[in-house]
């Protein structure tokens, strides 16, 4: 998923590149899909190119600040930030400090966004109707990716699609560095749900079908214990 032979050391942009180029397509473009952290890491390289801005400064411009998302930003070398959670780990039923991943993967395309619920509720909103986003551009987002041989794969960009019990589901989450989370959308319900831990172990995205499941029963698990 990445190109770097290592996350533990800092890489320069010209140095991720010289790793892209060098390594072989898995497929054709449009034979196959895969999820890719290296191309994450290409879109942010081309939002340079094409806006002259760094993948977080122009995130922090054209989308956080707009929104009011004081307490999200794009990870920096060095900087302090205040009330930060540390990530955690379970190393034989203790809790212990995540591994370390060098601030520059972290800062890359394919790195990852520091956030809160409440500045993720902010996006959700604008997910569902702001004025940052066109319909266009949500209706691309949302739409499964087309293949040369005519088939689609259930991936929009950035977006997980599929459905529970008729119950449309636009989808999205992981875990990196001790951090885990997960975000549900319901889109015709107008119902979502999203859960941030700090802890690598922890289940958002079940946390999240159970928060989601006492409003729409359909999509509830059978028999969870959190």
């Amino acid at each position: 998923l990445f190109p770097y032979p290592t996350l533990f050391r800092s890489f320069t942009e010209a140095e991720s590149l010289k790793a892209i180029e060098a390594r072989p397509l898995t497929f054709q473009p449009g034979d196959a899909w895969a999820y890719s952290n290296t191309n994450y890491h290409l879109l942010a390289m081309i939002i340079r190119k094409v806006a002259g801005q760094a993948y977080g400064d122009f995130l922090a411009e054209n989308i956080f600040k707009p929104l009011g998302m004081d307490r999200t930003s794009v990870i920096r070398d060095g900087e302090i930030v205040l009330g930060r959670a540390s990530g955690y780990a379970l190393d034989k039923g203790k809790l212990r400090t995540a591994g370390f991943i060098a601030p520059s993967i972290l800062a890359s395309g394919g790195g990852g966004v520091r956030s809160t619920v409440l500045d993720m509720a902010k996006w959700e909103a604008e997910l569902e109707g702001g004025t940052i986003l066109s319909q266009t551009s949500r209706d691309q987002m949302w739409s499964p990716a087309k293949l040369n041989n005519g088939t689609t794969h259930a991936y929009g960009f950035g977006w997980e699609l599929g459905e529970i019990a008729g119950h449309r589901l636009i989808s999205h989450g992981g875990e990196w560095v001790g951090f885990s989370g997960h975000f549900d959308r319901f889109a015709d319900d107008h119902l979502t749900v999203i859960v941030l831990t700090n802890l690598a172990e922890a289940t958002p995205a079940r946390i999240a079908r159970a928060v989601a499941g006492t409003y729409i029963p359909a999509v509830a698990l059978p028999n969870y214990k959190p």
